[in-house]
């Protein structure tokens, strides 16, 4: 009977085998005498017997000693309240192949206390998506900075977007985050993308961000991006990037990175922003590519600006009299015959006598239709 076994003093009940015991007998044995036996005895304990036990046999019964002798498959028939009232060197004595056999309502009944209490090894046996996002944001930034890039990827974008920007910057770190799926990327909030070092950012497949996080990196970020980064930018990401960002973010060296069917996105309020390094910076082909209003949204300055193969490949007729007014004498003298001939009427008589004489010259002159000439 119990009474009986109870009375069993520890060397009497060291001599017994524990698997002839029956699980009720098991469920009536006292904290004390499960806390007395050996290994090999809390080993014959059946699956229905860890179950049978109460918490206090777990945590008062078993304690550290008895739970660092379970075996994996034992582990896993704990219960959640047991689970739940282990401290840090029951936690601990789980061992790694045990904590890799807990089921998800076993992990998730692990306390914020219990997890911060499993060493790099369990951390490493653990399968981070049966974690509830609050018990991910409980994580350290030391076990964050742990995960393997698998376990990494198991975090759901609840589980990343309950992350402060710590855990993120110096818990998952550069290699946590190069680890990053595009799904995973794409649930990270302005906040997060913002805290990013240059060296985290530039780990990053900038062409998996959606354009509403592309618009809200800041102008520091964007001007820490290299050639392939800024040439991975869609159109659309292009159009959402205010003038502050084109101008201060990308720079001249983001600019000159654009391709020229991502120049043919910048708006015209970008365009008309621009400072003389950043003009040179769009590039032959980049001019070549720009539309009606976006030439027209060029300065004065910023045509000035122009190199001599950029003025080669501009479509001189989109220009305003204004604008063609504005051309330098060396500017009109370097314009191909094709382009003098797409200057108008309005366009010529806004010329000076000495943009004809000394811009257009001899050369120019002579390559104007009739029309022109009237």
């Amino acid at each position: 009977t119990t009474t009986a076994l109870n009375a069993l003093s520890t060397a009497q009940l060291a001599t017994l085998a524990i698997a002839s015991l029956t699980t009720g007998q098991v469920a009536g044995l006292s904290t004390g005498q499960l806390s007395s036996l050996i290994s090999s005895q809390v080993q014959q304990l059946g699956s229905a017997d860890i179950k049978a036990l109460s918490t206090s046999q777990v945590v008062n019964g078993l304690g550290s000693a008895g739970i660092a002798a379970l075996t994996s498959s034992q582990v896993a028939q704990l219960g959640t309240a047991d689970l739940s009232a282990l401290n840090t060197a029951e936690v601990q004595a789980l061992g790694s192949a045990g904590i890799g056999q807990l089921t998800s309502s076993q992990v998730q009944s692990l306390t914020s206390t219990a997890l911060n209490a499993l060493t790099t090894s369990q951390l490493a046996t653990l399968s981070v998506n049966l974690l509830s996002s609050a018990q991910v944001s409980g994580l350290s930034t030391g076990q964050l900075a742990g995960l393997s890039a698998t376990q990494v990827q198991q975090l759901n974008s609840a589980d990343l977007k309950a992350l402060n920007s710590s855990q993120l910057v110096n818990g998952l770190g550069t290699a946590g985050i190069a680890s990053l799926t595009t799904t995973q990327v794409q649930s990270l909030t302005t906040t997060a993308l913002n805290a990013l070092s240059t060296a985290q950012l530039a780990t990053l497949a900038i062409a998996s961000l959606t354009t509403g996080q592309v618009a809200g990196l800041s102008t520091g970020q964007l001007s820490s991006l290299i050639s392939s980064q800024v040439q991975q930018l869609g159109s659309a990401d292009i159009k959402a990037l205010s003038t502050s960002q084109v101008v201060n973010g990308l720079g001249s060296a983001g600019i000159k990175a654009l391709t020229s069917s991502q120049v043919a996105q910048l708006g015209t309020a970008d365009l008309n922003a621009l400072n003389t390094a950043e003009v040179q910076a769009l590039g032959s082909a980049g001019i070549g590519q720009l539309t009606s209003s976006q030439v027209q949204s060029l300065t004065s300055t910023a045509l000035n600006a122009l190199t001599t193969s950029q003025l080669a490949t501009l479509s001189v007729n989109l220009l305003t009299s204004a604008q063609v007014s504005g051309l330098s004498t060396g500017q009109l003298a370097g314009l191909s015959a094709t382009q003098v001939q797409q200057l108008n009427s309005a366009d010529l008589r806004a010329l000076s006598t000495s943009q004809l004489v000394n811009g257009l010259g001899t050369a120019g002159i002579a390559s104007l239709t009739s029309t022109q000439v009237q």
